[in-house]
């Protein structure tokens, strides 16, 4: 889901009157919702950002022949 998908549904949600329910989910459970989900794309891009920085680091010992190179 692209982020503007996600800020749409937030200020929709947003504009919902106190206590408003639609289908199943009353306004603050829908809220709630939101949050977990920000939460998630929040720890997925560390995620993604640990696992570039890893990648770079073996990267740089493979060029550099790593610790655990034969002529080491």
């Amino acid at each position: 889901m692209k982020s503007w998908e996600l800020e749409t549904l937030r200020r929709s949600v947003a504009m919902l009157p106190p206590g408003h329910s639609a289908g199943p989910l009353t306004k603050e459970q829908a809220q709630a919702l939101l949050d977990e989900i920000y939460r998630g794309h929040d720890d997925l891009a560390r995620f993604r950002r640990a696992v570039g920085q890893l990648r770079q680091v073996l990267a740089e010992l493979d060029t550099a022949g790593g610790p655990f190179d034969e002529a080491g």
